[in-house]
């Protein structure tokens, strides 16, 4: 089927001759930048992208017709075609525009010629992309790799990295969100030694391996409301016991401690922190745990 009757058609011609005067051989292939596909409303038709490949004859020539690229007739308008040259096994890449007035055009007006000197490769492509027939590249952010334009990153762009020195209270919501969130404590090792000593401002989970019959102390630097976990743990001999040291005290539910006595088990002991008292008050003991 031909190309729709309302449609400019453009006859695009070209010659390939060697060096020594030989005929060329090989192909070009013509196909519409970015494979856009053209609607004609008139006809009506939709012209979908196709590669299109000449043959070179036996005089090194060919002759294709393809639609013009700035027809008023299809949208889009303004499009462009990606040429490749590939002949005696060498290939060129560029874009032309095959406009409405030149008919026929002969691809040697078109094709761009390196000068004496540069470099073989005329055409480069940025992530896949060809110029069109004036030799430009549209490029969006994402092809080299850049951010979307948004209005910060147009007014940080250039922009030195600088510090500051903001308290939580200089930022709007953040009190409220940290307050949010469930805290997460560090478990501290305690060094086992006759008397087990607690510096309750490291945190609230403690933990150490009984290598004897220990003590307790109190814990110092505690907070008033401030609950702490001590979690023990017997050695490979097992019944290793506890005592309470002063500042600990003990009521009608929880009246002692006692330890498993199995070796390698675990029990955890929970205390709460009374500051106008200045005690530790013993709120419960779980026993016999192998971890």
């Amino acid at each position: 089927m031909a190309i729709p009757g309302n449609l400019t058609a453009i006859t695009v011609t070209g010659h390939y001759v060697y060096t020594d005067g030989s005929p060329g051989v090989g192909t070009v292939t013509f196909f519409p930048t970015g494979g856009v596909w053209l609607k004609d409303a008139t006809a009506p038709a939709t012209v979908v992208a196709k590669k299109v490949t000449a043959t070179l004859d036996g005089t090194g020539a060919f002759s294709v017709v393809l639609p013009a690229t700035d027809d008023p007739d299809v949208t889009p308008t303004a499009t462009t075609y990606d040429v490749v040259e590939t002949i005696g096994g060498v290939t060129r890449e560029y874009s032309i525009s095959l406009l409405s007035t030149e008919t026929p055009v002969d691809l040697a007006t078109k094709a761009p010629v390196a000068p004496s000197g540069s470099v073989s490769q005329l055409v480069v492509k940025v992530n896949g992309k060809l110029p069109n027939g004036s030799g430009e590249v549209t490029l969006v952010p994402g092809d080299i790799g850049a951010a979307d334009a948004t209005a910060t990153t147009n007014a940080l762009a250039g922009k030195s990295a600088t510090g500051h020195t903001h308290s939580i209270a200089n930022v709007t919501g953040l009190q409220t969100a940290l307050d949010g969130k469930a805290t997460a404590y560090t478990v501290q090792a305690l060094t086992d030694s006759s008397t087990l000593a607690v510096d309750a401002s490291l945190g609230r989970h403690f933990r150490v391996t009984l290598g004897g019959n220990r003590t307790l102390a109190a814990p110092t630097n505690g907070t008033d409301g401030q609950m702490l976990l001590v979690e023990l743990k017997q050695d490979g001999t097992g019944n290793r016991t506890l005592a309470l040291g002063t500042g600990i005290v003990l009521g009608d539910d929880v009246s002692t401690v006692v330890l498993s006595t199995g070796a390698g088990k675990s029990d955890y002991l929970l205390m709460l922190y009374n500051a106008a008292q200045t005690k530790w008050v013993v709120l419960g003991i779980m026993h016999g745990y192998t971890l």
